[in-house]
């Protein structure tokens, strides 16, 4: 979740966080906490509720950077090239995809503790 741009968006809505909490049943704590960053893993049903309090969706939060938002497409025009790997070098790409995922989940971890 961008905390950027929820903050836009509360901002955009005129509302403090003491009248989301009021307006969404959430502690006040737990709206600053999320407002902050300092609660990076918030529960779905929570944003749900402050997008709705302050007039937006989750989706307008989305942190995916806009030029991965095409990568299927981006994906299915490098698979001739893909298919031109030989066995080796494709064995080669997919441990380092599963390197990429491992140091993902790793760095997801570490931000959680």
């Amino acid at each position: 979740m961008n905390t950027r741009k929820l903050n836009e968006f509360k901002k955009n809505s005129g509302l403090t966080n003491a009248k989301i909490a009021e307006i969404t049943g959430i502690t006040l704590s737990n709206i600053d906490k999320i407002t902050s960053g300092n609660n990076t893993n918030p529960k779905l049903d929570t944003i749900q509720a402050i997008c709705k309090a302050i007039g937006c969706t989750i989706d307008d939060l989305d942190d995916v950077p806009d030029n991965k938002k095409d990568l299927p497409s981006r994906w299915e025009a490098l698979r001739p090239e893909i298919e031109k790997l030989s066995d080796d070098e494709f064995l080669e790409l997919f441990k380092y995809v599963e390197f990429l995922l491992w140091k993902k989940e790793l760095e997801l971890r570490n931000r959680q503790k």
